[in-house]
């Protein structure tokens, strides 16, 4: 049977593709660490001036972050997102040439443009493909693909959607347990500009596979379908879970005013702000702090990356299994996400004390605690992308990309709130001492604010009526699918 109209199969491949699109996405950010220092030296840059290149695209990623859902919500992802790794792919590229300070932030802007689009196109795929399984299992036994009637294969077809998520996300880790130690390698034998070129070979060529092994959009089968069915039956096994053509500002309006998505993206953007100091800060510390140097770095500096390619997997099988159990989303995915983040938030405390002259004692005690902040701090990824695709499974792309616009103003406050602390303090105690309290802050908003199961979705839908669009009202009260 042909992949495309096998749901499973198609699912598999999406999950894999996304893998290999988000390493390659964030290779990038490893290697903006591991060059950092090549780079300031060149062109002569202050911390916070190094802070404000990597800002700079985070800007970008917010700029798309904004429109790109919307967007993928009603075109589609595959043609969206090969478009995205190409723009990637040529920004890279020119970063290989750029000469001036100035033209290498509008680089890293378009390049943060391009690759903020990845995260929300994810989603949507993801979306789209699970809920195929899921019709398609709930067809064969004749249960609702809503699964809100019996739903027992539903229930089991959606029982490892954290797990997928989770294995499409370990990309993201991936890339700095293999870019960091590589780019050691690579930026002292063949300098960063060198690097930087590779990158965007490699960027071309995931292009291509990704536009070749996509499997088809939902509406291409529809229309071999309907070739062979002319019937106007009521089914929907093959029907895409889409917006319906709402005006993008009412439709940021309805997911706006929803506390549960504004509390995860709170929380997600403290994920980014940890993630995009791991990825730009922790070789400098390790080297600053602790005079370890760049091929030292390079192996220490993935340590906390491999501990959360673990952890991940294990939250998220963790949190498979509570919403088997319990069927709630809070449970499920709000618990294990303030867990982690509070676990993280303890981990860096000792952090906030060691102001003092490195010794091998001090030294070790600060990497082992930095390693166990940001390991434990990134592994509760899957609960985020899973919270948008079940509760909004008509705005997943959008949901998810108001989400990352979040996680974008993180990692773009990150690097210049931590240089500019570096700067005028000469230590990274009291930028800890901002981590802590941003983690702090969202275990409480998740805590107070974060109730997915008693929040009804209000979601307006087109339809038409003697010809003419009107809105309805589809209140969708069975959000944990």
């Amino acid at each position: 049977m042909n992949q495309n109209h096998n749901p499973r199969r198609a699912l598999v491949t999406v999950t894999l593709l996304a893998f290999a699109l988000n390493l390659v996405n964030y290779l990038d950010r490893a290697v903006i660490g591991s060059a950092a220092s090549q780079i300031i030296t060149e062109f002569d840059l202050t911390n916070s001036q190094f802070g404000w290149l990597t800002s700079s695209f985070g800007i970008g990623c917010i700029i798309s972050n904004s429109l790109s859902g919307f967007i993928i919500d009603r075109i589609g992802v595959k043609y969206i997102w090969t478009l995205a790794i190409v723009c990637w792919s040529i920004s890279m590229l020119a970063q290989a040439y750029v000469k001036s300070y100035p033209i290498f932030i509008c680089l890293r802007l378009l390049m943060g443009v391009a690759e903020g689009i990845n995260f929300s196109a994810m989603d949507r795929a993801h979306s789209d493909h699970w809920y195929r399984v899921s019709s398609s299992s709930a067809t064969s036994t004749g249960t609702s693909a809503t699964g809100t009637s019996t739903g027992t294969s539903t229930s089991k077809a959606y029982s490892h959607r954290n797990l997928t998520f989770s294995i499409s996300l370990l990309g993201v880790f991936l890339a700095f347990v293999i870019g960091y130690p590589l780019f050691g390698i690579t930026i002292p034998t063949y300098g960063w500009r060198s690097t930087f070129i590779g990158l965007a070979i490699l960027g071309f060529v995931s292009a291509l596979l990704f536009l070749v092994l996509y499997p088809k959009e939902q509406e291409q089968e529809q229309e071999e379908q309907q070739d062979d069915e002319n019937d106007n039956t009521d089914t929907i096994t093959n029907k895409k879970q889409t917006s319906n053509g709402i005006p993008l500002l009412e439709e940021m309006k309805i997911l706006l005013k929803d506390k549960s998505l504004l509390s995860v993206c709170w929380s997600f953007g403290t994920f980014g702000y940890v993630l995009t100091m791991a990825a730009v800060w922790f070789p400098n510390y390790l080297k600053g702090a602790h005079s370890i140097d760049l091929r030292g770095i390079s192996i220490m500096a993935i340590a906390p990356f491999v501990l959360a390619s673990v952890l991940c997997v294990v939250v998220a099988l963790i949190s498979d299994q509570l919403y088997v159990k319990y069927k709630n989303n809070r449970i499920s995915q709000i618990y294990p996400i303030a867990i982690c983040q509070f676990l993280s938030m303890i981990s860096f405390i000792p952090l906030l004390f060691n102001t003092g002259a490195s010794t091998n004692t001090i030294a070790t005690t600060a990497t082992v605690c930095t390693i166990l902040g940001i390991g434990i701090g990134l592994s509760n990824n899957a609960p985020y992308y899973t919270f948008c695709a079940t509760r909004f499974p008509k705005y997943a792309g959008q949901a998810t990309g108001i989400m990352i616009a979040f996680f974008s103003l993180g990692s773009v406050l990150s690097p210049f709130v931590t240089g500019y602390i570096i700067d005028a303090t000469g230590s990274f105690a009291a930028a800890f001492g901002v981590v802590v309290g941003l983690l702090a802050s969202s275990v409480i908003v998740l805590l107070l604010f974060a109730f997915p199961d008693k929040e009804q979705v209000i979601v307006p839908s087109l339809s038409l009526s003697s010809g003419e669009k009107e809105y309805t009202t589809d209140v969708v009260i069975e959000v944990h699918v």
